[in-house]
C-alpha cells in the first residue's frame, strides 16, 4: 500500500449541523434527512483532548450553523480552548452571532462570511422572504465587532446577473473591504452551463484566478492528483471523519473518502488521523476523478502549488479569435 507523510491537519471543515433555513435555488444540499448530531458535550471532547488539532482552523459551515440552538456554546468554547475560527453563515440569525460575539474573549481569531446573493428583492428571490433584512442586520454587527475579518459572498448566478454592479457599488457604500463574487460553477458536481456572452460579463466581478480559469476552461478544469486527508479533512454532524467534504458530498463510492467515525474512536481523533482506515483513504482519494471545489483548491494551490495560471488555449475556448 502506498504510503503518505501525514501531518497535523492544519484546517478542518466542520458541520455542526445539515439543516438549514432556506431553501437556496443554487444549493446542493436537497432533503437532507436529520441526523443523530452530536452533542455540545462530545463535539467538546473532541477538540479538548486533541494533541494534533491543538494548531488547526476550524471552518464552521452547514446548513446554516447558526440555526443550532447550543451554537453559541459551541464556539464560545472552542476559542476558549484556542483555536481559529472560520464560520460561514447566512446571517438569518443576527441575534445570535451577536451573542457569540459579546461572549467571544477574543474575535480577533474569528473570521465570518455572510452569504448575500443580491439587493433585498433578488436576495430574497434567491433565499426567501426576509433574507436580506437579516442578513444585513448580521453583516452591520459583525462590522461593528473585533473580528479578524469579515466578508460578504455572492454567488453569481443568472438571476442576478443584471445586478452585478448594484450589488458592488451597495457593500462598498457599507464600506465591506473585503466581498467576493463566486460564480455559480456546479450543482451536485455537475457543470453549470454559461453562455460565452455571461462568462464574459461575470469575468470582470471574479476575484479568484482559479474561478476565472474553471469559467474560461467552461468547466474543463479541475483538480488532480490530490492531497485530500493529508492537511485538511471534513467532519459531519454525526461525527463521521472524511478526507473532503467533496467526496462525502458528491461522489460515490463513499467509502472512498471515510477515514473514520469518531464516536467509535472514543472522540480520540489524533488515533483516527492515524489509523489504517484513514491511511486507506488517503490511497483510495487519488483514483478521484478530479473535483472544483473551493476548500480542496486552497488546500492544493497553498501547499502542493497548483498552478493557477491562465493560458491562451483556455481563453481561445471562450474567444477564438484571440
Amino acid at each position: 500500500m502506498e504510503t503518505f507523510k501525514v501531518e497535523n491537519p492544519y484546517w478542518m471543515v466542520y458541520f455542526p449541523t445539515d439543516a438549514c433555513n432556506y431553501k437556496c435555488k443554487h444549493c446542493y444540499l436537497e432533503n437532507i434527512p436529520e441526523k443523530d448530531e452530536m452533542s455540545y458535550e462530545e463535539v467538546i471532547k473532541i477538540f479538548s483532548s486533541s494533541a494534533s488539532l491543538k494548531h488547526t482552523r476550524i471552518g464552521i459551515s452547514g446548513g446554516e450553523p447558526f440555526l443550532r440552538k447550543d451554537i453559541v456554546k459551541i464556539l464560545v468554547e472552542l476559542l476558549n480552548l484556542g483555536y481559529k475560527l472560520e464560520i460561514t453563515t447566512n446571517g438569518a440569525f443576527p441575534e445570535r452571532i451577536k451573542e457569540f460575539l459579546l461572549k467571544a474573549e477574543d474575535p480577533s481569531r474569528v473570521d465570518i462570511a455572510i452569504s448575500i446573493d443580491g439587493l433585498k428583492e433578488v436576495h430574497d428571490n434567491i433565499r426567501g422572504d426576509g433574507a436580506f433584512e437579516k442578513a444585513i442586520k448580521s453583516l452591520k454587527i459583525v462590522k461593528e465587532c473585533e473580528v479578524r475579518l469579515f466578508q460578504v459572498n455572492t454567488v453569481i448566478q443568472k438571476t442576478n446577473f443584471h445586478q452585478l454592479e448594484e450589488i458592488r457599488a451597495y457593500f462598498a457604500d457599507l464600506g465591506v473591504r473585503y466581498h467576493f463574487f463566486i460564480p455559480l460553477l456546479s450543482t451536485s458536481n455537475k457543470r453549470v452551463a454559461y453562455t460565452d456572452a455571461e462568462i464574459e460579463k461575470a469575468l470582470p466581478y471574479i476575484h479568484y484566478k482559479f474561478d476565472i480559469k474553471y469559467l474560461l476552461t467552461k468547466g474543463g478544469f479541475r483538480i488532480q492528483d490530490c492531497h485530500a486527508g493529508q492537511t485538511t479533512c471534513f467532519m459531519d454532524p454525526t461525527g463521521k471523519v472524511y478526507s473532503c467534504m467533496t467526496g462525502q458530498r458528491f461522489f460515490f463510492p463513499k467509502k472512498d473518502y471515510f477515514m473514520g467515525d469518531i464516536r467509535k474512536w472514543n472522540y480520540r481523533f489524533d488515533d483516527l488521523w492515524t489509523s489504517g482506515e484513514a491511511e486507506r483513504s488517503r490511497k483510495d482519494v487519488k483514483k478521484c476523478e478530479g473535483c472544483y471545489n473551493a476548500c480542496e483548491v486552497h488546500r492544493e494551490k497553498s501547499f502542493y502549488f497548483l498552478d493557477d495560471n491562465i493560458d491562451w488555449d483556455e481563453v481561445r475556448k471562450i474567444w477564438g479569435s484571440l
